[in-house]
């Protein structure tokens, strides 16, 4: 090819190249696991898939991430893992300052009802600062103790719990006190 008396040429090597392409085994990370662990079955079928579209919903809408785990002392698997495969922790501490580990346990039998509650909570720091520690030791006051579990249920303590802590993450002032659950849905 010949342009204003200058003689081209045309490299062949994208043809070559475009002939020998490697193609490279496609490398698929695991999903992360649901945000909803119900591995002792508090929850029915719906209002896990229900818990899970909200806690979805919360996390596109905000960038905060809740993360629930139902388990039994005597079946506690170790946190480590579980936190990595979340994306919210690392070293079995919660890293991420925008999550909030929600456990729900029976324990051991007789600490609930010697006074123990049923929830735990762990917070990331931006949390902390939309909800202060008092406000996560009330909230697991009223409704992880046995008074609440006995009369409403287990699934009744981590549903509600889960929607008061969305309403708080949700206002832009945060809470320093756990709203009324009176209008939740559960």
């Amino acid at each position: 090819m010949k342009l204003d008396g200058v003689m081209q040429r045309r490299s062949l090597l994208p043809v070559f190249f475009a002939s020998c392409s490697v193609r490279l085994p496609a490398v698929a990370l695991a999903p992360p696991p649901a945000a909803v662990q119900d591995r002792q079955g508090f929850l029915e079928p719906a209002a896990e898939e229900r818990l899970e579209r909200i806690l979805a919903k919360l996390e596109a809408d905000t960038g905060y991430k809740i993360r629930v785990l139902t388990q039994s002392k005597n079946t506690a698997p170790e946190l480590g893992p579980l936190l990595q495969d979340w994306r919210i922790g690392q070293g079995g501490k919660l890293r991420d300052p925008n999550a909030v580990l929600m456990v729900a346990d029976r324990g051991l039998k007789g600490k609930l009802e010697a006074g123990g509650s049923f929830l735990r909570y762990e917070v990331g720091d931006n949390v902390r600062m939309q909800m202060p520690d008092a406000f996560w030791g009330r909230l697991q006051r009223e409704y992880g103790r046995i008074r609440y579990v006995q009369s409403r249920g287990e699934a009744a303590a981590v549903v509600t719990s889960c929607e008061l802590i969305i309403t708080c993450l949700r206002d832009t002032e945060g809470c320093t006190d756990v709203p009324d659950a009176s209008s939740s849905v559960f």
